[in-house]
């Protein structure tokens, strides 16, 4: 069974499906069988037919049904470049030797970070498990605080994960075990395109002073704010 997993919700999803139908003249049609719903897409030849299944992290999309199934993935593409993510999988990250105060700051910011950005927690054992939801999409990112110095945080690699990893990483300067190899891909090319360029499009810097011209040391300080002396 051919699985996408995405951060979507049906009330984001049906929209853009039935924007591609439209632009190619085709019908859409869909039906909802409890938490199923079952798309066809109608076309010359064998139609598209997509099943969509809401999760706990987000919409489960199947595309191996029927005959045409080149035309099934063509709609999932679509789906996936509308809402800007590719094929979602499942990370799991490991923090070590981080010390109980910085465990507590962390912890605070996360908190804060959910107030601004609408994202609930839910937790046991004081703050040492949380579980953070986005209000928007059904996304779930949990994190667990131990007191051997370890952080540890699971869920599908979106960018609520993305966020909360970039969240601890910066709090506590230490580099998880595993590392995620589009965000090494993006820091890379932002990289050689600062030194490249030598900075000459920064009209306006907010490092007047302390820049030097370094792309490493510049893109530590526009995402973390430490030092690039």
């Amino acid at each position: 069974m051919a699985e996408h997993n995405l951060p979507l919700n049906w009330e984001l999803a049906q929209p853009i499906i039935e924007e591609y139908a439209t632009a190619r003249d085709m019908v859409f049609h869909y039906e909802q069988f409890g938490g199923k719903i079952a798309v066809k897409i109608l076309k010359p030849g064998s139609p598209i037919r997509i099943d969509l299944f809401q999760t706990k992290t987000g919409m489960t999309i199947v595309s191996n049904l029927g005959r045409d199934q080149e035309a099934n993935q063509l709609l999932v593409d679509y789906i996936e470049e509308s809402i800007g993510y590719g094929r979602l999988h499942e990370d799991r990250v490991t923090f070590r030797n981080v010390s109980i105060d910085t465990q507590i700051t962390t912890k605070k910011l996360i908190q804060e970070y959910s107030v601004r950005n609408e994202v609930s927690i839910t937790s046991e054992n004081g703050l040492d498990r949380m579980e953070l939801k986005d209000s928007l999409i059904s996304n779930t990112v949990k994190i667990c605080f131990y007191s051997n110095g370890t952080i540890f945080m699971y869920g599908f690699n979106t960018p609520l994960f993305d966020e909360i990893h970039n969240l601890i990483y910066s709090q506590t300067g230490v580099l998880p075990t595993v590392q995620f190899q589009l965000l090494n891909s993006v820091v890379h090319f932002a990289k050689e395109s600062i030194d490249k360029d030598d900075l000459k499009e920064c009209h306006s810097c907010e490092h007047l002073g302390r820049c030097s011209s370094n792309g490493i040391k510049m893109l530590n300080m526009a995402h973390f704010e430490r030092s690039i002396s």
